[in-house]
């Protein structure tokens, strides 16, 4: 541990706490409501799932999770999806170490199914895609990024975990996340956190703060802020190429390469106002603006051949990564030949020592919604509302090189953006119906209309030009090749640039009321028209039976329905590489466009899904409550990427020409997004809490534990082979549990909590070192906190304080004979661990944190 970024964290946590009491019981303000709301016994009311008023979750028809503020702020992450992992087992994240877009903004999964399949809501209104389509890990999904939402914004975050399509639409088939923003009037919360591993990296620095203001008599203007910073981790090792190159060049500094975290740094700020205009009407606006801006290192590029320790334990191996290296010669003859004893120039002469291509990432994201709420005299209530919503990811690489350009290439290029743009219309009704029920029928009804673009923008030229030095014929007839594009990642060329969108427009009733005293009736249905493949219509039914006071059943039977996004509609990406020295692009088109046709495509349909729970809730009083559930979602016409399909003969590029396609005469490989397998995922939820007040403090406990198996029912083998199809099924542990204990007393508080994650496999190819077992996994979480009034806290606290690591990863991708490369624990891309681990792969975490109410 430094004690130097201790000593600058002290004295940020000291300026939070200098303040004393009585300045801060001068500015306190009496008013401080958040979003979270309770009934008349202290339950929190839940608004997701149901459009009834009053509802609280054990009253629910449907499972369903309240985290208040203080569960989503009591983690050491400032990323949402971390937090979220923590609180709930069915709720996974994986980071794609230097797989593109993906190490930048993470696609989770719930309940096995990818994170585009879950519906997320901000103060009950559809939040935004992200701008990525995740075709590098994430299996091609474009989800939200929960990780702009910063926890100190969140008054109540509700998790449903069940199939709303009928309810809410496209997308709502895993579950739906609902996060409710806080609604104070006045007072002002600053928190402070410092941490970093037990490794001694990754330090992060974290400033939060929420401030209330009244806006006019009746209401009330919130506005929250986060800054986050945080150094990249490094948990890998030197792949064999570094280390035969360091017997060559021994003052060549290791590791040359880092595996891990990139650093991230960040700003969120989200507002939430509403003004009263009269007892039932109220104008409202929120909305957020988020920059984060990342980098990791791609490969290590060596500047020459290196020999080192052998592949099968004897002799000698040559270790070779020098395309980038190669001899350009700049004197061409006036045949158009360059003259093989003039000029040259090696990128070595630039980078002796190799060069590490570093890839980066700004992502900026901002929305806005503004709406009109209320109700008529009769008892009919009202909300219009109209929102937007951006997503921009744009890409830069550092320290990198076009080596077709030779010393006219740059070494740090714009590769160019993706951007999703979404506008959405909505009217709402609801009425409580008198018909002579055990409570009035809750009627409510919408419609909604909905515009979705989707943007590639091209980059620098250099980024992915195809230069003068790309294919050189000698003088002594020698043909020498220079790979083109900026290395690492070659940019968009405008080739491939698009900007296209689409529209949709919905109707929707959903009812609700209770026949009898003790049988609460749910139905809903919804129809949906897309302006690119048509009309989807989707029911719902649910039922709940309190057979006494203590007991009650409930279960739910529903049709749902993910319509393909506009970038999984749209997304045409291409890169250039040479074969036999000649340029070769490998394309994505879209599914609907004629050259993809030629190869059996067809355009996007939207995956379709039926879900059925059956669940249990006991309430026995003394504090006790226990829920289980069985859910089963069968999917049908799941998205994915098709295999490459190459391109070989003159008669098929002359189809691609008169299919339109621009880059006819050098493509040699394409593929497409394609409705190509379908799954069913069966599981079970159990979450049980206790709540008591003893002599010697009180104690609050939760356990919450989630099995969860999906099975390919149908697929295509072209598409979805062997291995895809086994880490579908088997690439998350089906067993995940979580039990925590938090114990306060005068003040003082202790929180515990231990996590389980089942053993799962990892599917590969023989030639990737074939598949492999991952075991199960406990880590600990660890929290000591101290209020010193009423307004002031302090805590320390450790996540995984026992530093548990996962698994070490020793595929040997062809190397397994080899007793020197099993002794270094590491594949040859260098990662120690397996990059989708459930308990990540950097160890313990630990941090101070501290905080002050005004």
């Amino acid at each position: 541990m430094n004690i130097f970024k201790i000593g600058c964290s002290g004295i940020a946590i000291g300026a939070v706490l200098a303040v004393s009491p009585a300045a801060m019981a001068q500015t306190a303000s009496e008013d401080a409501s958040t979003a979270e709301l309770r009934d008349s016994t202290g339950e929190t009311i839940i608004v997701t799932g149901t459009r009834r008023v009053g509802r609280t979750a054990t009253e629910s028809s449907i499972p369903i999770d309240v985290f208040s503020q203080d569960d989503l702020a009591s983690k050491g992450s400032s990323d949402m999806n971390e937090i979220l992992r923590n609180l709930s087992p069915s709720y996974n994240t994986a980071l794609f170490y230097g797989a593109s877009g993906s190490a930048f903004i993470r696609t989770p999964t719930l309940r096995g199914l990818p994170g585009d399949q879950v519906l997320v809501l901000v103060n009950g209104k559809r939040r935004h895609r992200s701008a990525l389509v995740a075709t590098s890990g994430g299996g091609g999904a474009q989800s939200v990024d929960v990780s702009q939402i910063p926890a100190i914004a969140i008054g109540q975050m509700e998790l449903l975990r069940d199939g709303a399509a009928a309810q809410y639409g496209s997308d709502a088939i895993a579950g739906v996340m609902n996060f409710t923003l806080r609604r104070e009037s006045s007072g002002l919360e600053l928190r402070a956190k410092y941490g970093e591993f037990i490794e001694g990296d990754g330090d992060t620095y974290q400033l939060v703060g929420n401030l209330g203001l009244p806006l006019g008599p009746n209401g009330f203007f919130n506005i929250s802020a986060e800054y986050a910073k945080s150094g990249a981790t490094d948990r890998g090792v030197d792949r064999p190429g570094y280390l035969a190159f360091k017997l060559t060049y021994p003052n060549i500094e290791l590791p040359v390469e880092k595996q891990g975290i990139p650093y991230k740094e960040n700003v969120r700020v989200f507002v939430n106002s509403g003004i009263d205009l009269n007892e039932t009407d109220e104008l409202y606006f929120f909305g957020n603006y988020g920059q984060s801006s990342q980098g990791h290192n791609y490969a290590w590029r060596q500047p020459a051949n290196a020999v080192g320790p052998a592949k099968n334990g004897i002799g000698t191996s040559t270790y070779t990564r020098t395309n980038i290296f190669n001899t350009i010669y700049l004197d061409q003859l006036p045949n158009g030949t360059y003259d093989a004893n003039g000029r040259t120039f090696s990128f070595a002469e630039w980078f002796p020592g190799g060069l590490i291509p570093t890839f980066k990432g700004n992502v900026k994201d901002v929305s806005a919604a503004i709406g009109y709420k209320g109700s008529f005299e009769f008892g009919l209530n009202y909300d219009l509302s109209l929102s937007y919503g951006q997503s921009r990811i744009e890409y830069s690489m550092d320290n990198t090189v076009n080596a077709s350009m030779g010393p006219d290439s740059p070494t740090s290029v714009y590769q160019g953006a993706n951007e999703q743009r979404e506008t959405g219309l909505n009217l709402d009704f609801s009425y409580p119906l008198d018909v002579g029920l055990a409570s009035p029928l809750t009627v409510a009804f919408g419609a909604e209309r909905r515009i979705e673009a989707y943007e590639a923008e091209a980059g620098d030229e250099a980024s992915y030009l195809v230069g003068q030095y790309n294919v050189q014929v000698l003088s002594d007839g020698r043909r020498i090749t220079q790979p083109a594009g900026a290395s690492g990642f070659p940019g968009f060329s405008p080739t491939y640039s698009v900007n296209e969108s689409r529209k949709s427009w919905s109707l929707y009733l959903d009812l609700e009321a209770d026949l009898v005293e003790s049988l609460t009736v749910g139905a809903a249905v919804r129809h949906e028209h897309y302006s690119d493949f048509g009309d989807t219509t989707n029911f719902k039914g649910s039922v709940r039976w309190e057979a006494s006071s203590a007991i009650a059943v409930r279960g739910s039977a529903s049709s749902g329905f993910k319509a393909p996004t506009a970038g999984q509609i749209y997304n045409t990406v291409g890169a250039t590489q040479f074969i036999g020295g000649q340029p070769v692009d490998n394309i994505t088109l879209p599914a609907a466009s004629a050259a993809a046709q030629l190869y059996g495509s067809s355009p996007l349909k939207p995956q379709k899904a039926k879900n059925l729970s059956a669940g249990l809730v006991l309430t026995p009083g003394g504090g006790f409550v226990l829920t289980a559930d069985y859910y089963n979602i069968k999917v049908s016409d799941r998205i994915g990427l098709t295999s490459y399909f190459p391109v070989t003969t003159d008669a098929e590029r002359q189809a691609l020409r008169e299919a339109g396609l621009s880059t006819w005469a050098t493509v040699g490989q394409l593929r497409y997004f394609t409705n190509s397998f379908s799954t069913r995922t069966q599981g079970v939820d159990l979450v049980a809490t206790h709540q008591t007040d003893t002599g010697w403090g009180r104690f609050n406990s939760s356990l919450s534990v989630n099995y969860n198996k999906t099975t390919v029912t149908q697929r295509d083998p072209a598409i979805v082979d062997n291995v895809a199809a086994g880490n579908i099924e088997d690439n998350l542990p089906k067993w995940g549990a979580r039990f925590t204990e938090r114990w306060s007393l005068d003040g003082f508080s202790i929180t515990g909590r231990a996590n389980y994650f089942g053993k799962y496999l990892t599917w590969s190819n023989p030639a990737d070192g074939g598949n492999v077992n991952r075991g199960s996994e406990v880590t600990f979480d660890l929290e000591l906190r101290y209020d010193i009034n009423d307004r002031m806290f302090i805590a320390v606290a450790a996540d995984n304080i026992l530093n548990e690591y996962p698994d070490r990863d020793i595929r040997s991708r062809g190397l397994a004979n080899s007793n020197w490369y099993e002794a270094t624990q590491a594949k040859i891309d260098g990662t120690r661990y397996a990059d989708n681990s459930p308990i990540g792969a950097q160890g313990g975490f630990w941090y101070v944190t501290a905080g002050i109410k005004f």
